[in-house]
């Protein structure tokens, strides 16, 4: 039996992805970026983390998609959307600045079976502005899997 004080030894983290910095009406806003082609042989569990900042003007908007992708080549060459657990390019943060401006923040949380996942996965991440130039965002995913006997690739 495993003890809840010690359920983090049976986690190994990979960074799926890291988007440092999007300005809003520049390159990245509204762009889908792929993230780090993962091996989870042997992960029959995971969770993912996909977190969020973003300084936004009153009323302004951050929305974060997000889509799980696998496949079976090792390069991610044949990866596709697994709609398993979220629906393809689903949004799954919204930041909404307050008056005057704020930054703001937002954790999203989802547990993921991967007993249906082909052996490499990815997550997708679009993050998106409603402001025309002036508000940015920083949005970061991490995979948490459970059952590895190795680190994956792309670990942290």
């Amino acid at each position: 039996m495993i003890s809840p004080r010690s359920i983090g030894k049976l986690l190994n983290g990979a960074q799926a992805l890291i988007i440092p910095t999007v300005t809003a009406g520049a390159a990245g806003d509204g762009l889908e970026v792929n993230g780090l082609v993962i091996d989870r042989q042997d992960a029959h569990s995971a969770k993912l983390f996909v977190a969020s900042k973003a300084t936004l003007a009153a009323a302004e908007t951050l929305t974060v998609q997000v889509t799980i992708q696998d496949g079976d080549a090792v390069g991610g060459g044949d990866m596709a959307d697994n709609t398993t657990h979220l629906a393809a390019a689903a949004v799954v943060t919204t930041l909404t600045g307050g008056g005057g401006g704020t930054t703001e923040t937002g954790l999203y949380e989802l547990a993921l079976d991967l007993s249906s996942y082909k052996r490499y996965v990815r997550v997708q991440i679009e993050p998106t502005l409603s402001a025309s130039g002036t508000d940015v965002a920083t949005v970061a995913a991490v995979l948490a899997m459970a059952g590895l006997t190795v680190s994956p690739a792309g670990s942290v």
